[in-house]
């Protein structure tokens, strides 16, 4: 996930800390803040996990002209440099 959208989501759980949560429960407030695939309360606390220490990729050459994700198998040219993937958007390092 690229940074600004992590700012934004951090800028929105800091309005909401100033605000009430309107009815609604701490754990749907973070989960539909921060788009948590999974409402659990285990979901929720993966999904901040996930936006405080995002999860990692490496470029993979593949046959010479691609690159892969290790994570989803996104799979683009390599004349192309891009910093997340654009398919899942995990952040690439090269190694």
């Amino acid at each position: 996930m690229p940074t600004n959208d992590r700012r934004a989501i951090a800028g929105e759980l800091r309005r909401k800390a100033n605000d009430s949560l309107d009815g609604e429960s701490l754990q749907r407030t973070l989960a539909r803040i921060t788009d948590a695939e999974d409402s659990s309360w285990r979901g929720v606390m993966h999904r901040l996990a996930d936006l405080i220490d995002p999860p990692l990729t490496c470029n993979i050459m593949y046959d010479d002209n691609s690159f892969i994700c290790e994570k989803c198998g996104g799979e683009w040219p390599n004349e192309i440099r891009f910093e997340y993937c654009p398919y899942c958007g995990v952040e690439i390092v090269n190694d």
